[in-house]
């Protein structure tokens, strides 16, 4: 990293900290609606900086978790023999009570038993025996996992994104355009209205594309990763479509909100392995926490 690149580093840090004056700021934010690829980096850090705030809160609090461990079993404590400690006396006994107890249920159950009951022709069925059968059915076949990451930055990331794409195609030439309309509706959390606006925008229009990023990035805010992942996979494969490489770091996170991490891992291994591509340092970064 030269010194240049490393002092954008710590320019943007102080913007999304809120450390630069107000002159600074402002001359910023004019460079950001200019500049897609300062736009991009922005976009990325921001992400990295909760991410690794994210993992240095989980750090801290292993750490604690240890320090009390050796507190608890500090050596200096003198130890005592089991007999000594009250609870343990009162356990040993309400363990023997327990066998006493255990051994009288037993007794009756077996005397029970060698009663023969009588037997009763054609029994019909009790009214209501198949509603009371299985009561555990409910619980049955509980959701795929979901990988243990916070899916939060993520979805700020996204977002921000959404923004993006319509600074970089529609905004200032038309407001009243679906895909201007529709960026309005997500960040109002309209998905509904926005899904209305985006699928009216047929194929052969130029921001189709991205018109389907949007459908993807709704589908994954609404809790739908699996045909998130479908639409951000069709995208990383489109030739020519200039945010290709956002859509399959994009793919990848929606797998791992699916619970699909072992395929969502290759993926952010090949982003990972290409320091040119706008999403290297975020693929890293969630490649240590999976």
């Amino acid at each position: 990293m030269n010194n240049d690149d490393h002092l954008l580093t710590l320019k943007i840090d102080a913007y999304i900290k809120g450390q630069l004056s107000d002159v600074e700021q402002q001359a910023f934010e004019k460079e950001l609606k200019t500049d897609a690829a300062l736009a991009e980096r922005l976009r990325t850090q921001r992400a990295e900086l909760v991410l690794l705030e994210q993992i240095a809160e989980e750090d801290l609090r292993l750490k604690v978790r240890k320090w009390s461990a050796q507190l608890d079993g500090d050596d200096n404590t003198p130890t005592r023999k089991w007999w000594q400690h009250p609870l343990s006396i009162f356990a040993f006994l309400s363990g023997i009570i327990a066998l006493f107890f255990l051994f009288y249920l037993k007794k009756a159950t077996t005397d029970a038993a060698i009663q023969v009951p009588p037997i009763i022709e054609n029994p019909q069925p009790q009214r209501g025996a198949l509603k009371t059968q299985n009561p555990q059915l409910k619980t049955q076949n509980p959701k795929p996992p979901v990988a243990t990451i916070q899916q939060a930055a993520i979805r700020n990331d996204l977002l921000a994104y959404v923004e993006d794409i319509d600074r970089t195609t529609e905004r200032g030439n038309d407001a009243n355009a679906p895909l201007s309309k529709s960026v309005q509706f997500i960040q109002n959390q309209k998905f509904i209205s926005a899904r209305k606006q985006l699928v009216s925008i047929s194929p052969q229009a130029v921001h189709y594309a991205d018109a389907q990023f949007l459908l993807a990035t709704i589908d994954y805010l609404q809790n739908k990763p699996k045909a998130a992942a479908a639409t951000f996979k069709t995208l990383s494969n489109m030739d020519g479509y200039i945010r290709k490489e956002q859509a399959a770091y994009y793919w990848a996170v929606s797998l791992i909100a699916d619970g699909k991490v072992s395929e969502a891992k290759k993926i952010l291994t090949q982003i990972a392995a290409d320091t040119e591509h706008p999403k290297h340092d975020a693929a890293m970064v969630l490649l240590k926490l999976l």
